[in-house]
């Protein structure tokens, strides 16, 4: 899908997640195509630090992907900041359509 857009480049993939309440055939499908795993719980999430590493290691023209329904209560407002002041492309896919479009969607 990303060729079809014109994008190109490497691609990593971390899906965060409750781990030990999935199961295991899902964590080894997802392992064995690439998809790195990070253990976190409700309430506990490391996503802040990897992705502001990320940026870091991704000078802009860059483009990330966040697929949660639940982006708006941990990053819209960073990210918007960042997104915007620095040009960064952000995709953002969601399990359902939401009542209001995210902030991130500017």
């Amino acid at each position: 899908a990303f060729k079809k857009l014109g994008y190109s480049g490497p691609v990593s993939i971390t899906a965060y997640g409750d781990l030990k309440a999935t199961p295991v055939h899902l964590l080894r499908g997802l392992s064995s195509t690439g998809v790195a795993l990070a253990q976190t719980i409700p309430d506990v999430i490391y996503m802040r630090s990897d992705m502001k590493e990320w940026l870091d290691d991704n000078p802009p023209p860059a483009t990330i992907m966040l697929i949660s329904d639940q982006v708006e209560e941990f990053f819209s407002y960073s990210l918007v900041r960042r997104q915007q002041r620095k040009k960064y492309n952000i995709f953002l896919a969601y399990s359902f359509r939401p009542y209001k479009m995210s902030a991130l969607v500017t």
